[in-house]
């Protein structure tokens, strides 16, 4: 630390804590409780957290799960190379391919939003559901026997979903005409 660097006394690093946690549990009740997915819905299959600009985790979910952290920050750094100096405002990216998007396996969809404090970035807000289906061999995206992912469903590289606050419908609908719910 240098002489610039603000240190917090404890009292303030708890409550500034708390509120960090209080805003990522809020929005994983807000996705379960406005799902229509069993899967996130009933099973809890989907976490929150918030990230610094880097990807790394500053705090989740008390019922995230652990697993969907190197998701949620494998996501970051696939759009951290993508978009380098190309992230603004109101974006949200999407992605899901462990291959090329840091993602676990396809049912798993990621999304980020960037955090700005004045013009610079902050961090992001991150989610990741398990969907029932996401295309593929067979209905449920969990078919055994498959021999390339090619088989399991829609590979979804870092996209910009909104840019600007503006949603892009057509990737939007490219994503659920590859999806049967």
């Amino acid at each position: 630390m240098n002489a610039d660097t603000p240190v917090l006394d404890p009292v303030s690093l708890q409550v500034l804590w708390n509120g960090l946690r209080s805003v990522t549990d809020e929005c994983f009740l807000a996705l379960m409780r406005s799902s229509f997915s069993t899967n996130i819905k009933e099973r809890h299959d989907h976490s929150t957290a918030i990230v610094d600009a880097g990807g790394r985790l500053i705090c989740q979910a008390e019922q995230s799960l652990p697993i969907h952290l190197a998701s949620m920050t494998g996501l970051i750094r696939a759009l951290l190379e993508r978009f380098v100096g190309d992230i603004r405002p109101g974006d949200i990216y999407m992605a899901n391919d462990p291959h090329v998007a840091g993602g676990t396996h396809l049912p798993d969809i990621n999304l980020a939003m960037p955090v700005f404090v004045d013009e610079a970035l902050l961090g992001f807000v991150v989610n990741i559901a398990h969907h029932a289906d996401v295309g593929g061999a067979a209905a449920g995206s969990m078919s055994g026997g498959l021999t390339e992912i090619w088989q399991e469903g829609v590979r979804i590289p870092a996209l910009r979903l909104m840019q600007e606050g503006t949603l892009n419908r057509d990737i939007l609908d490219l994503v659920l005409l590859n999806m049967r719910l």
